[in-house]
């Protein structure tokens, strides 16, 4: 259109152009308003204008162009644009921040048998939380590396006495004093230390039981994210509106959490076998937690069977149910990846991670059934951890949580 020569001698045209833009903008918007075209679409559709209002006005037919016609439209253009930089460079930061801890943890895993050994060890068990445990101990390496120059990670590992702990614990304390971290994520990072040092003492590497400082239990909160319906919707939505090619695969996962509360380390142990169709449920399993039958409802299954007749499909060398792009078994990892994405394609932020969709789901469940029941099909071995969600909002429950009792049997295989 813009390259027929008639078009640009309607002058009444080109001012029908003019005097119906701003319109034409806002009937745009209430398409979004109503879900019938994206806000993509629809900024498309404002780029295109600009380009004919650019050739209108090459042409000398118009002095205007789309800024000067609705300057609130191109505000938010700009605005938009900002965020959208903005996010990006987020993301930049976080994956380049990501990749470079990545990079560091694998150098430590060859210059120190002992950090590797720990990390295969709790890889073999299929231990929750595989990531943040690589992370939060390559941290306390490299710090005592820096108080041992020129020894190796494997010498300073067995020559580490109570007093270099000590130290740790007090160069923490310095940097919570300073703000540079939070007692919570200080305490993290001695949880994670206790563990590696319990694994060090089994192996008769260290004489001493540590215990973390009843200073760092101060003031630190068990985590108990809530996530708002509003905002899983919206993620939801994001991911539909995607053009990822692992679209399916990504909103098996979320629901799957948000209908039964397990863990992430539960969604990487799911085999195909524990897909049961015609009974509408679902295998569970993790060492934490043991072997567990749970009902699932048929929304969620529908989205379950889709997924499994694409996945059976895929040829791969294993049986998971859920798999990476290289039909690999999914990971922990790739799990919080997934959420972090859509959170910031979302919000710009990222709002919630799998564990709150895990706490959303016990702290709404908790008041819809029988305490027992909830803390069988959450996969607590103690009550206490079922406790914690008591004290949540009874106010916040989102719509059909849990009614039904999912768990079909008490057993394991």
């Amino acid at each position: 259109m813009l390259e027929d020569p008639n078009f640009f001698k309607q002058k009444s045209l080109v001012d029908a152009c003019e005097f119906y833009t701003e319109s034409f903008l806002g009937h745009l918007q209430e398409q979004v308003n109503k879900n019938t075209i994206t806000k993509r679409e629809r900024s498309n559709h404002v780029k295109m204008l600009s380009l004919l209002y650019e050739s209108l006005k090459a042409r000398g037919l118009s002095t205007l162009t789309i800024e000067t016609i609705c300057p609130k439209e191109i505000q938010k253009e700009n605005v938009r644009s900002s965020t959208q930089i903005k996010t990006f460079e987020k993301y930049k930061s976080y994956k380049t921040s990501s990749t470079k801890r990545s990079s560091q943890a694998e150098t430590m895993r060859h210059r120190c048998k002992w950090f590797n050994t720990y990390l295969e060890d709790s890889e073999r068990k299929q231990l929750a939380s595989s990531r943040e445990r690589k992370f939060k101990t390559l941290y306390f390496l490299k710090y005592l590396c820096s108080l041992n120059l020129g020894i190796t990670p494997d010498e300073c590992v067995e020559n580490l006495t109570p007093s270099l702990v000590e130290q740790y614990e007090l160069m923490l304390k310095q940097r919570i004093n300073s703000e540079e971290i939070t007692m919570s994520t200080a305490y993290t990072k001695l949880r994670f230390l206790k563990q590696f040092l319990d694994f060090l003492r089994k192996n008769k590497l260290v004489d001493f039981k540590y215990n973390i400082s009843p200073y760092f239990y101060s003031e630190v909160n068990r985590d108990n994210e809530y996530v708002n319906r509003e905002d899983l919707e919206a993620v939801i939505k994001t991911l539909l509106l995607s053009n990822s090619p692992y679209k399916l695969r990504d909103l098996t996962i979320i629901l799957l959490i948000a209908e039964t509360g397990c863990r992430p380390i539960e969604i990487s142990n799911i085999k195909i076998t524990d897909i049961h169709q015609l009974e509408s449920s679902i295998t569970l399993t993790s060492n934490k937690s043991g072997v567990r039958k749970l009902q699932i409802n048929k929304t969620v299954m529908d989205v379950v069977k889709a997924y499994y007749n694409e996945r059976i499909q895929v040829t791969a060398e294993n049986d998971a149910f859920i798999l990476l792009d290289n039909a690999q078994p999914i990971t922990t990892e790739s799990i919080g990846w997934i959420f972090y994405h859509l959170n910031i394609k979302t919000f710009g932020e990222s709002r919630f991670s799998a564990k709150s969709l895990r706490h959303t789901y016990a702290t709404n469940a908790i008041e819809r059934n029988d305490f027992d029941k909830v803390s069988k099909t959450m996969g607590h071995k103690h009550w206490v951890s079922t406790m914690h969600y008591i004290y949540r909002s009874v106010e916040r429950i989102l719509a059909n949580t849990m009614p039904y009792d999912p768990t079909i049997s008490e057993w394991s295989v």
